[in-house]
């Protein structure tokens, strides 16, 4: 298994109204000191992913950082991703990990400790639990789960747990000490006037 950084997890964003792209977030957050970037688009045909996927990878690997692409297993594969990230009514973890390599990781979403804990004990190499605390980035979010659900997770689930959900500077040092390998961001960065600087801060904070 390949060996990842989960600390700082920024989901890329495409968003014309705010005059930002999946590669200027991918560009500015590996510059920032992003420790894994992911790939996410609920709207792009799968050939558009595919190109984006290639010129974040090669950003990736030009900046020591790993790429990981949601919920498509097909895309990761094709580009040789370092993994894939599903959501609850994605393909099933079991599925995935019929297809892709040994080496390839597999992340989960969960929303509860119930779903972190069935992810694990069907072999997630990966949590990413949340939201955490109110959050704009998903139309269809979920209720916040709150520190001391996610506290219970990280104590007992033995793999790596990700926060995700309302994330901002002001929140990571009750998230570490709740216990988390790393925090996903979206809006913490890509609405941010200074996208490099602001995740430069989040990694300097979490690390």
């Amino acid at each position: 298994m390949k060996e990842i950084d989960y600390s700082l997890y920024v989901i890329t964003e495409n968003n014309p109204a705010l005059g930002i792209t999946h590669l200027q977030v991918a560009t500015n957050a590996i510059e920032g000191g992003a420790t894994i970037i992911q790939l996410r688009d609920k709207k792009a045909a799968g050939n558009e992913i595919m190109g984006i996927g290639k010129e974040i990878k090669s950003l990736c690997q030009e900046g020591g950082c790993s790429f990981i692409i949601n919920d498509d297993v097909e895309v990761a594969l094709e580009i040789d991703a370092d993994g894939v990230h599903l959501g609850q009514s994605d393909m099933s973890l079991k599925e995935a990990r019929r297809l892709v390599p040994s080496d390839m990781v597999i992340g989960v979403s969960a929303t509860s400790y119930k779903e972190a804990r069935a992810a694990f004990y069907e072999g997630a190499d990966y949590i990413g639990v949340g939201p955490i605390f109110e959050t704009t980035s998903k139309d269809d979010a979920n209720a916040p789960i709150g520190l001391t659900a996610l506290k219970k997770i990280c104590e007992e689930i033995n793999i790596p747990v990700i926060a995700i959900g309302g994330i901002t500077l002001q929140n990571v040092t009750d998230l570490k000490k709740a216990g988390v390998d790393g925090v996903a961001v979206i809006s913490a960065v890509t609405r941010a006037k200074n996208m490099v600087l602001a995740t430069k801060v989040l990694a300097e904070a979490i690390k």
